[in-house]
């Protein structure tokens, strides 16, 4: 068994072998062994084989599953998700492994940061922590709203803050200072660094100037490792909005994606 293996592996380690399956339960390994009655040797066949609709379930666990799935389905529903409904087919494989989300920008983080500024139009930029994607897999082909639930399954309201450049340019550089860890920020795609600058929209970010940055609450609540000092109250936070109306796709940052989504496929 395995932790954050994605692929499968079959290696040799001098009489004996380590087998691990792909990760989210894609496959699994059937091991057969045999002992030679003459010389009481030991044969191992190993078979990599699909999780798919030809494995048989076995009862008392899919009893078990499915409780579990009516329960948290009625949760989702009770604040707007619906996850057996089907909002977008990609164009391209999403990376939401923590191995690309936790070191550098990808498409998902690319697609969930513009999901927000689509939520907070006046908003000039948007951010959240790498840490807040636990899909840990490539998302691709159909996806409903639970492939969604599965991306951000901590969900959390969405706020508004405004800030000054100086204050800014810090989070970002720290945020860079974090890689590999999940207070690494994903950004929108108008937000870049050149090695020196920070940069929105093309132009530098200015120490003097008021953003206004939309971003998940938990990233302001100074409970993030490394970003303690992103917290409301501090003098460089000028406004904060905080957002719970139901409805709101401001209100848990998985509706915002949702309503992205779907607008993207009407």
């Amino acid at each position: 068994m395995g932790g954050h293996e994605h692929k499968h592996n079959y290696v040799t380690i001098g009489k004996g072998a380590v087998a691990k399956a792909d990760a989210n339960a894609k496959t699994m390994y059937r091991h057969l062994l045999f002992r030679d009655g003459k010389n009481g040797r030991i044969e191992i066949i190993s078979e990599l084989l699909n999780i798919d609709t030809t494995v048989t379930p076995d009862p008392a666990v899919a009893f078990a599953v499915k409780e579990w799935e009516d329960r948290s389905y009625t949760s989702f529903r009770s604040i707007g998700l619906e996850p057996d409904s089907v909002i977008y087919r990609t164009k391209e494989p999403l990376d939401g492994t923590e191995a690309s989300m936790r070191y550098k920008q990808t498409n998902l983080g690319g697609l969930v940061t513009r999901a927000m500024l689509a939520a907070s139009p006046k908003s000039d930029a948007a951010v959240f922590n790498s840490g807040s994607v636990r899909i840990d897999d490539i998302i691709e082909g159909v996806l409903t709203q639970l492939d969604v639930i599965r991306a951000l399954p901590f969900g959390g309201n969405l706020c508004e803050v405004q800030l000054t450049g100086a204050l800014l340019t810090k989070m970002l550089d720290k945020g860079n200072y974090l890689r590999g860890l999940g207070g690494y920020l994903q950004r929108s795609p108008n937000l870049q660094f050149d090695s020196t600058n920070w940069f929105l929209n093309s132009t530098i970010v200015d120490s003097s100037k008021i953003y206004t940055i939309i971003s998940p609450e938990y990233l302001f609540t100074g409970l993030e490792k490394g970003l303690e000092f992103l917290k409301t109250g501090s003098p460089a936070i000028k406004y904060a909005k905080f957002y719970d109306e139901p409805g709101d796709p401001r209100s848990d940052i998985r509706l915002a994606v949702v309503a992205y989504l779907s607008k993207l496929s009407q």
